[in-house]
């Protein structure tokens, strides 16, 4: 792959993965790429209303850290470059005839990214640029080693507007700590977190059978700070499974405790209500399917 920044469009997921792609693009090229933050359930009407007018134009699209097979038909073209880790896109990446395709399994689609360049570009990063790709794979596998890549989950969703250009602004020589702003933000988040908590009621699955596997899954329903909560739960009841119901957005979000190291929650989250994701973190929507799951549990809180 070889990144120029002539004539360069980008399509890249809305989250912290999808803006760090696209910060390391620009740091390849030394260079403002235009682009669009979408998600997959809107990516086909994204691209309808972008690609007619404007696909030709440039020389190369890329699409970043999102699985676009179901729509292999619109994006399969010769100036597409498709870049993704998902376990659900390495499934279909043959649907694919004529776009470049760099879909792998990886933790995250930054360090897949980060790979790619180095090799074909000979890139090389700064120490403060390869720790933030470090903090943004750290999170985005759902690995948690390090507390400073859930706080810059935090400050990425706390920023309104264009999440993508103020991660940029912010974090453009990479990662050199928290400034003051950044770090009254953290205690301001810290503390209407503990009212959240406090409030959560809680639901209990013991002995969940999947996949060959029994497992027990805490559920509650929350309508902000998401991966947070499900952190707390897992670690609050020792349980195997989160499961968090966002209400206002109608999706469920998955995660698993370190310690249970054989479940692929990717699976899981496709099993009980069409979802997707990855091995340590998923995502699906509150359907007819998840319902009937959701009757299995008693409320304990």
């Amino acid at each position: 792959m070889s990144v120029t920044n002539t004539d360069v469009f980008i399509f890249t997921d809305c989250d912290l993965d999808g803006a760090m792609c696209h910060t390391i693009l620009q740091w390849c090229t030394n260079s403002d790429i235009k682009y669009k933050v979408t998600r997959v359930d809107d990516f086909k009407s994204t691209w309808e209303a972008w690609a007619p007018a404007n696909l030709s134009k440039y020389e190369t699209v890329y699409i970043l850290d999102l699985d676009v097979s179901l729509h292999a038909e619109l994006v399969d073209k010769p100036n597409v470059t498709i870049i993704d880790h998902h376990d659900s896109h390495v499934a279909h990446a043959d649907r694919y005839k004529t776009a470049k395709t760099y879909i792998e399994k990886e933790t995250s689609c930054a360090k897949l990214l980060y790979r790619i360049c180095r090799s074909a570009n000979n890139v090389e990063l700064t120490p403060n640029q390869k720790l933030l790709i470090g903090l943004v794979d750290d999170y985005d596998s759902y690995t948690l080693k390090t507390k400073s890549s859930k706080d810059l989950n935090t400050i990425f969703w706390s920023y309104q507007g264009d999440r993508v250009q103020k991660f940029i602004s912010d974090f453009s020589s990479g990662f050199h700590g928290f400034n003051d702003r950044q770090k009254r933000l953290l205690e301001f988040k810290a503390k209407a977190l503990k009212s959240i908590i406090r409030d959560l009621e809680i639901f209990k699955l013991d002995k969940f059978e999947f996949d060959g596997d029994t497992y027990n899954v805490i559920s509650t329903v929350a309508t902000s700070d998401i991966n947070e909560v499900a952190h707390h739960i897992i670690h609050e009841y020792s349980c195997d499974i989160s499961i968090i119901v966002n209400t206002n957005s109608k999706k469920v979000s998955f995660r698993k405790s370190a310690t249970v190291g054989n479940l692929n929650l990717a699976h899981l989250a496709k099993n009980i209500c069409g979802g997707a994701g990855h091995i340590n973190a998923a995502g699906g929507t509150f359907n007819e399917r998840f319902l009937e799951f959701s009757k299995l549990f008693e409320r304990i809180k």
